[in-house]
């Protein structure tokens, strides 16, 4: 088994995060790479697909382990919504993938427990 280097954690919103810690304790945080897209109806935030895998590809083959936080509908959000969140989450695993990254799907209860864990605070 390889000696485990780094955790990345990835929460998959367009408006989401990369953090990576690694095993002497130096943390990186980066928020999604997005475009700013100009339509003939206005702007709009599209996934930097280029600039995700980016972020990422300075990690593979160095024993790295990355957490995902699953997509899931909430009750109450709008189909686009629904929509955007799932496309997010392909858009990770699809990246993750293709590099050869192994890592683990986080439901989203359990992440927030252990982001309280780790901030040393109760969960939001």
């Amino acid at each position: 088994m390889a000696l485990l280097m780094y955790v990345i954690g990835v929460d998959p919103g367009l408006h989401g995060a990369l953090a990576v810690l690694g095993q002497d304790g130096w943390l990186a945080v980066h928020d999604t790479p997005t475009l700013m897209l100009q339509t003939s109806r206005g702007s709009h935030t599209e996934y930097d697909m280029p600039g995700m895998a980016r972020l990422l590809a300075p990690y593979v083959g160095a024993g790295v382990q990355v957490l995902i936080e699953e997509a899931q509908a909430m009750s109450g959000q709008a189909v686009r919504s629904m929509f955007t969140c799932g496309l997010s989450f392909g858009a990770w695993l699809g990246l993750l993938a293709a590099l050869a990254l192994p890592y683990t799907r986080v439901r989203p209860a359990r992440a927030q427990s252990w982001r309280a864990g780790a901030c040393g605070s109760a969960p939001v």
